[in-house]
């Protein structure tokens, strides 16, 4: 049996930055979300028990066990030169409904109702500015979805 070296150097070569890529995206710095957030917190915060799962840096999920199978999601980045403003300016100009966060969450917030969501830009003590979302689905009232995902901005945001 003939073997290609180069082409079997080439795949592991791919195959390690595909690997790899998750957390080179996730850039030095950034805080992980798990030390910002944890299970407990966000069932104290909303009521209910939650488990943690983080399939990828920068992300954490956290679903309900028993009740109304709540999802949570926070997402944690820097915004690489992106900002909220901008983000918001797009999302309306394609025709997406956005409502003003509450003021202090940051240098700027959105809420994101199509998203189940809130968007915070924020820059942090060493000068990094940093992507905060955070969205909580299966809730059967968008009042209380917005008013769940805000609770959370509140509590994550200072500690960034």
């Amino acid at each position: 049996m003939h073997v290609n070296h180069r082409l079997l150097a080439l795949s592991f070569a791919v195959a390690a930055v595909v690997a790899l890529a998750p957390a080179a995206l996730h850039a030095a710095g950034v805080p992980n979300p798990t030390t910002v957030i944890s299970a407990a917190e966000v069932g104290k915060t909303l009521g209910g028990t939650f488990k943690q799962d983080s399939p990828e840096e920068g992300v954490l999920f956290f679903n309900e066990e028993g009740g109304a199978s709540r999802v949570v999601e926070v997402d944690l980045w820097a915004a690489n030169g992106k900002t909220v403003d901008a983000l918001r300016q797009q999302a309306e100009q394609d025709g997406e409904k956005i409502e003003d966060a509450p003021a202090g969450l940051g240098d700027a917030a959105m809420y994101r109702p199509q998203h189940f969501g809130v968007t915070v830009q924020k820059t942090d003590k060493a000068g990094t500015v940093l992507w905060l979302t955070i969205s909580v689905q299966n809730v059967p009232a968008a009042a209380e979805t917005k008013k769940q995902a805000l609770a959370l901005a509140k509590l994550i945001a200072p500690r960034l």
